[in-house]
């Protein structure tokens, strides 16, 4: 027994270094932070059109500084530098899509990520060398040195504080578009109905006998109301007794007319008729 505990220990230590060891380079990956539920850290709804909203959302970047790379009336990209150090370099890039969400375009969402990328300051010295047809190539101890930026990290802003700070922003600028654009719509409609009064009125100039006919065509015929007199009870007693005068004195008239049957009929004779 003695002999065995020394190996058994042995192996119960790199057993349970093995499984350490495991669980050490077991690292949790990034997608399990990806819950994708409901959120309204990117994104906000409005009741305006997706044009507007994006505008909205350009002039919210154009006045803070950042450069807009591309613009269209759905998605706007824009990119701002920051320098913290002298050989440290940031860079923010939003990127912005509006979506209708309904059929007229009424109503929108404005979807927003920022991305935020690192670089550094990555220095590459390089000696000078002199070409020596005797000697050959000869090292000489001054030389240059090449200075350029490297892309060293990229993340997603994920700070709910940073995009409610956006919104609140471009809630203001699009306040004031709201109301243009009611007023434009106003406009044109008050211009669509003088223009439609104005046509009506030039036809009316050119015919106004068609134009008559056709308002006269065009409007339902009126019904008058029927005067309904009452009938008082004398007169319609008088009536109906001159209406069974009238049937029994009808009744009599055909009753003392002589049926064809009753009248005797004329003999025939063979000869002409005496004269």
């Amino acid at each position: 027994m003695r002999g065995t505990s020394p190996l058994l220990a042995l192996v119960s230590v790199v057993l349970l270094g093995s499984a350490l060891a495991g669980c050490a380079s077991r690292k949790t990956s990034m997608y399990d932070h990806e819950d994708f539920d409901e959120s309204s850290t990117y994104s906000r709804s409005y009741a305006a059109p997706a044009g507007i909203a994006c505008e909205s959302a350009r002039r919210t970047l154009l006045s803070q500084g950042y450069v807009i790379t591309k613009a269209s009336p759905d998605v706007i990209d824009g990119r701002k530098s920051f320098q913290q150090t002298a050989e440290a370099h940031v860079e923010i890039e939003f990127h912005i899509v509006c979506a209708p969400d309904s059929a007229d375009g009424a109503s929108s969402t404005v979807f927003v990520n920022a991305v935020q990328d690192r670089y550094t300051l990555k220095k590459t010295a390089s000696a000078a060398s002199l070409g020596v047809s005797v000697l050959g190539s000869v090292s000489m101890p001054f030389g240059t040195s090449d200075d350029s930026m490297v892309k060293v990290g990229s993340e997603t802003i994920a700070a709910p504080r940073f995009y409610n700070g956006f919104f609140g922003l471009l809630e203001q600028y699009l306040a004031p578009m709201q109301g243009r654009a009611a007023a434009q719509a106003a406009e044109a409609a008050a211009a669509a109905q003088k223009s439609a009064a104005a046509k009506s009125a030039a036809q009316k100039a050119a015919d106004p006998k068609s134009v008559e006919l056709k308002s006269t065509e065009s409007k339902p015929a009126e019904s008058r109301p029927v005067d309904l007199k009452p009938v008082e009870p004398a007169a319609a007693e008088a009536k109906a007794a001159e209406f069974k005068a009238a049937e029994s004195k009808a009744a009599e008239s055909k009753a003392i007319e002589p049926k064809a049957a009753d009248v005797p009929a004329a003999p025939a004779t063979d000869g002409p008729a005496p004269n």
